[in-house]
């Protein structure tokens, strides 16, 4: 089985990197660098798993991006330069989070068994959200 992946990440020298690395590796890769983006091919290709860089996120995208993994659960895995978890881990719950730089090896890993994982239960993004304080968490 091909892996599907989408990397979201600003940095586009970054997104090279793990697509030069994960297409070795026999993924299926796709890149963003935007919530919009995001939410555009999750609804188009559907991945296995996302990799995310929280950091350059909005709350306005972050629900955004919740609400649209609420309708499409996939795993996602957070890769971020923050030295502490940012709250948006709340608002969309990660199978892992990893500080940068990462190890491709572990991340590799780490990707395959967040898609094979049975502990892996698709939980309602958008509530998440509003419980941590989101926009609509009055």
């Amino acid at each position: 089985m091909v892996l599907r992946v989408l990397f979201v990440e600003h940095d586009e020298e970054v997104r090279s990197e793990y697509h030069q690395y994960f297409q070795r590796q026999g993924y299926e890769t796709f890149g963003a660098e935007s919530a919009e983006q995001c939410i555009e091919l999750v609804q188009r290709v559907q991945p296995d798993v996302i990799t995310l860089e929280p950091e350059f996120f909005g709350e306005g995208e972050m629900m955004r991006v919740a609400c649209c993994l609420n309708q499409y659960p996939l795993p996602v895995v957070f890769v971020t330069r923050l030295r502490e978890a940012p709250r948006v881990e709340t608002a969309i719950p990660a199978q892992a989070f990893f500080f940068k730089p990462v190890s491709m090896r572990l991340l590799d890993a780490t990707l395959h068994d967040a898609v094979t994982s049975s502990a892996h239960v698709p939980c309602n993004a958008l509530q998440n959200f509003v419980s941590a304080g989101g926009p609509l968490g009055i």
